[in-house]
């Protein structure tokens, strides 16, 4: 009797194993398709030159950021501008306590389209910009 409470001991110690490593191999194996690793981007110009293509893709460029000026409602509240050439520059949406204005940082987010506008009875255009997650 004594050798098979301990048969079934042994028994739910290896299931109870072998389920924690099916668990921690589906949690990897989800975040890794659902939430890839960023994809390195040279420069802004190679998003903003074709920005369908890094739709909804995670990315991490790097820029010199700018306050976005009021007017036009954006669905974004910084510029990231190419340091080679600061005429080429997509939104960013970042929420932080400090103004990042003029400095050169790293972006980690995804791209996104939104759309922007002057006033509410006139029409208004769709614009890409990069839903920060990480800004350093």
């Amino acid at each position: 009797m004594q050798g098979k409470k301990e048969y079934r001991k042994k028994a739910l110690v290896l299931v109870a194993v072998v389920c924690m490593v099916l668990i921690m191999a589906a949690v990897f194996i989800d975040s890794f398709f659902l939430n890839p690793f960023p994809v390195w981007v040279e420069s802004v110009s190679k998003i903003v030159s074709n920005p369908a293509a890094w739709d909804n893709r995670t990315v991490r460029v790097e820029g010199i950021i700018q306050r976005i000026s009021l007017g036009i409602i954006l669905p974004f509240n910084y510029w990231l501008s190419d340091p080679e050439n600061q005429t080429v520059r997509i939104g960013v949406k970042w929420y932080s306590g400090a103004d990042l204005s003029g400095n050169h940082v790293n972006v980690i987010g995804v791209v996104r389209e939104g759309y922007a506008w002057v006033h509410p009875d006139y029409p208004g255009w769709w614009v890409y910009f990069i839903d920060a997650t990480s800004v350093y």
